[in-house]
C-alpha cells in the first residue's frame, strides 16, 4: 500500500528501509523549508466548526517567522517546491540498501485540498476512532497507533482474586489477541 497503515505493516517496513523522503515547501514569507505537518494547522477554537474550518491557516514552522499562510500562499509554496532541484522531496534517513527511495505525503501538500476541507475532515474525525484512524492514515499519511493493553501478572492476579485455592489450578494461562487488517492477520499470545 502507498500509505503505511500500522508500524507492523509491510508498507511501513518498506518505507523505513528507504531514504524516507518527505515533501518540504519554502515559507512564502521567510523562505524556510519545512515539512507540512498537521501540528502547524491552526483555526479558531471559539467558533462553530464550519466557521473554524473556513478560517484555518497554516503556521510557518520557523520560530522567528511563524507567519500564518492563507490557502493561496500554501498552494504557492507547494508549486514553488516543485521548481526546486529536488522537487521538494528531501531524504530524511539513510536507506538500508543503496538506491531504495521511499516517500511520505500528507494531503496538506496537495494543492487541490483546501485547508477548510482538511480542518472540516479533522473535526468530523473526532467523532469516532474509525474516522480518526482514516484521517491519520489517509489525510496525514501517517501510521495509526492503536491503543493496546499490556497484560501483566498483576492484572491477571486481579482477575483470579475471586477463586479459592481449592479450585482446579491450570499449569499456565494463555492470553491470545488477534487483529485482522488489510495486510492479513496478526496474532499475539502470552503464557503465564
Amino acid at each position: 500500500p502507498c500509505t503505511p497503515r500500522t508500524k507492523k505493516s509491510r508498507g511501513y517496513r518498506a518505507f523505513m528501509q528507504g531514504d524516507q523522503r518527505r515533501f518540504f515547501v519554502p515559507c512564502p514569507h521567510c523562505g524556510h523549508r519545512q515539512r507540512m505537518e498537521h501540528k502547524q494547522v491552526v483555526w479558531p477554537q471559539d467558533v462553530p466548526p464550519m466557521q473554524a474550518a473556513e478560517q484555518a491557516r497554516y503556521r510557518c514552522a520557523s520560530e522567528p517567522c511563524g507567519a500564518l499562510w492563507t490557502d493561496q500562499e500554501r498552494v504557492a509554496a507547494i508549486h514553488a517546491a516543485r521548481h526546486l532541484p529536488d522537487y521538494g522531496w528531501i531524504p530524511t534517513a539513510e536507506p538500508m540498501e543503496r538506491g531504495i527511495t521511499s516517500f511520505q505525503f500528507s494531503k496538506l501538500a496537495n494543492p487541490h485540498v483546501t485547508l477548510s476541507a482538511y480542518v472540516s475532515k479533522w473535526l468530523r474525525s473526532q467523532q469516532s476512532k474509525e474516522l480518526l484512524r482514516g484521517f491519520i492514515q489517509n489525510w496525514m499519511g501517517e501510521c495509526w497507533e492503536a491503543e493496546s493493553i499490556e497484560i501483566t501478572e498483576a492484572a491477571l492476579a486481579t482477575c483470579r482474586a475471586g477463586y479459592s485455592l481449592s479450585d482446579p489450578k491450570p499449569e499456565t494461562v494463555s492470553c491470545i489477541a488477534e487483529w485482522t487488517h488489510r495486510e492479513g492477520k496478526e496474532v499475539e499470545s502470552q503464557k503465564f
